[in-house]
């Protein structure tokens, strides 16, 4: 009968000092706050663990609330036996509820809802039911049921941080438990009087064990990364959280303004690029002929009779005497020499028949056309023109009246050899279609035209004619609008 006694004594004496527990663990180590809103008052846990068969309670500590409404897996509160055996602690004011003897069934999702007038916020914790190794007791490694958070602290302010792991309880002899904090990132103790503390905490007959990190009067040298290291007679586990400077409202505006006074420039400084591409891709070449002729070199004064000799076809005489010459005459002053070449020796006699004139010519033109190359439009004929033109000139300007044939086939490729590519890319190449008598084309083709001339002269121009032009075909060509072509 002694013996039956005592063990009710004891298990009453156990159960009364748990309910002190529930009553001082959401008093304890509450948030240095002084606003009376409702609010939660410390560090609830996210995720808990309990050993079959054994006690466990659930916490969600608030304050400034008017109730607290628990849940189970979206199931609220009261719960059957078959769904949990959690039930409220009345005297915590519905803040803890706890369990006896926890049984797989218990595992689940408990919701508590803290409510006032005109606020809601609901916490949840995931709970996870053990098995614990017969005579021995948990083994595993601690389980983490708050992890860290990165704290924002205003400096000159306190702060604090807070780690908790489930390392159950193991009846074997010399075993304890550690939790310790430590800076990651330079060798400081933590341990210094005055400005850091840790202060250890435990509960449920220290199944569970966490530590505070209180650091007062933080300055910017305590600034960076710490870790909670919670440790048992089988392993440990780490817990790094980062302590980062927070931001005043007034600095935080001062941000917020610089960083849309840097958005508006950014985006002021695309509008200027891409108009300025836009105005380069629309008049770009109108403003270099003009800083050509602006700011280029004279080239006057050099001994030349003339800006530019061109040599035509007989069958392009129409656009060469009747269009391209008058209109670099009669609109950029420029002197011209014009030259019907022979298209039959396909520019063998090229170099004979232009060299005296040529040198007297600061640049070469030649219309090309199946006319000029005796209807070999073809790649092959184009390389032993410009070759040809280049033995008469070395600044040439070419003036296509038809798109220039590619060089597709690797037989032409062969016989080429690399060269056409070069010669033509040594030549400037102008490409001259209907579509020009549009005002905006024709700016563009006269313009190309003119870039490669020497800077616009500002005499009145005289035109030396070589080789014959019948006159009836001249007539006709002056007869030409100036007017719709330019």
């Amino acid at each position: 009968m002694r013996t039956v006694s005592c063990l009710a004594f004891v298990a009453a004496f156990t159960c009364l000092a748990r309910a002190e527990k529930f009553e001082d663990y959401c008093a304890e180590n509450t948030f240095d706050s002084n606003s009376t809103g409702m609010a939660f008052s410390k560090e609830n846990t996210v995720n808990e663990y309990a050993i079959a068969k054994r006690f466990k309670s659930l916490h969600c500590c608030a304050k400034g609330y008017r109730s607290v409404e628990w849940s189970k897996d979206g199931r609220p509160y009261p719960w059957p036996g078959s769904s949990s055996s959690f039930i409220l602690y009345p005297e915590s004011a519905n803040q803890t509820i706890y369990s006896r003897s926890v049984s797989d069934a218990d595992a689940g999702n408990y919701s508590c809802a803290v409510r006032n007038d005109t606020h809601s916020y609901v916490h949840t914790i995931s709970l996870s039911v053990l098995d614990a190794d017969a005579g021995v007791g948990y083994s595993g490694a601690p389980l983490a049921t708050y992890q860290p958070r990165d704290v924002f602290v205003e400096l000159g302010g306190d702060t604090r941080i807070f780690c908790e792991a489930f390392v159950g309880r193991v009846d074997l002899p010399d075993t304890r438990n550690e939790v310790a904090w430590r800076r990651c990132d330079v060798n400081v103790s933590l341990d210094q009087p005055g400005r850091y503390r840790q202060v250890p905490v435990s509960r449920e007959d220290d199944q569970v064990v966490g530590s505070y990190l209180i650091i007062e009067e933080v300055t910017k040298d305590d600034l960076g990364q710490y870790e909670c290291r919670i440790s048992t007679w089988f392993d440990a586990v780490e817990m790094p959280v980062w302590l980062l400077e927070a931001v005043s409202a007034e600095e935080a505006g001062a941000e917020r303004a610089a960083y849309k006074d840097s958005v508006v420039v950014l985006v002021a400084v695309l509008l200027t690029v891409i108009s300025v591409g836009a105005l380069y891709a629309r008049f770009g070449l109108q403003l270099r002929v003009a800083l050509k002729d602006m700011c280029g070199a004279a080239e006057e004064s050099d001994g030349k009779e003339y800006d530019v000799l061109v040599c035509y076809d007989d069958r392009d005489s129409s656009f060469t005497l009747g269009v391209l010459v008058p209109t670099l005459e009669s609109r950029y002053n420029y002197r011209c020499c014009t030259h019907q070449v022979s298209s039959a020796s396909q520019g063998r006699t090229w170099p004979s028949e232009l060299g005296a004139v040529a040198q007297r010519s600061r640049r070469l033109l030649a219309v090309l056309s199946p006319a000029l190359l005796r209807d070999g439009w073809t790649a092959g004929s184009l390389h032993q023109a410009f070759h040809a033109l280049l033995r008469v000139h070395s600044k040439v300007i070419c003036v296509a009246l038809q798109p220039l044939p590619r060089c597709d086939s690797s037989e032409a490729r062969d016989q080429l050899d690399g060269g056409y590519a070069t010669l033509r890319r040594a030549v400037h190449l102008v490409e001259w279609s209907p579509g020009a008598r549009h005002a905006d084309r024709a700016h563009a083709f006269w313009s190309s035209v003119c870039l490669h001339l020497p800077p616009r002269p500002r005499h009145a121009p005289v035109r030396a004619e070589l080789g014959s032009v019948a006159p009836a075909k001249r007539r006709q060509d002056s007869c030409t609008s100036l007017e719709v072509l330019v």
